[in-house]
């Protein structure tokens, strides 16, 4: 099954940078690509361990009058693959344990977008 096929929300564009904690405590900054209700795809310099636990800190835009929040996430490395592009890897990470507060953030800024 390709990962496609394994995703449950649709995703939409979310370019920007964030921080990333990895399983060995190295914190390092890594690009956004796409993001959901149930996770995020981040290209990085280094490859990260499938099923690996990493933070994640991510500033959500405002929306509707309020302000950016940036957030910190607990996520699980679904997979993580080699671009060719100068070395760089594209991860793609499962939101754990996510607040209620962190989802609600996160649903109202992915809602601003028609998903077709």
């Amino acid at each position: 099954m390709g990962q496609n096929e394994r995703r449950i929300f649709p995703r939409i564009s979310f370019k920007g940078t964030a921080i990333l904690i990895d399983d060995q405590s190295h914190s390092v900054q890594v690009t956004t690509n796409d993001m959901s209700m149930g996770g995020i795809g981040i290209y990085c310099s280094f490859e990260l361990t499938v099923d690996s636990e990493v933070k994640l800190s991510i500033e959500v835009p405002s929306v509707s009058g309020t302000t950016a929040n940036n957030i910190w996430l607990q996520c699980t490395v679904a997979y993580c693959i080699l671009t060719g592009d100068a070395g760089d890897f594209m991860a793609g990470l499962q939101f754990k344990n996510i607040s209620d507060d962190h989802a609600r953030l996160i649903g109202a800024y992915l809602s601003q977008f028609s998903i077709d």
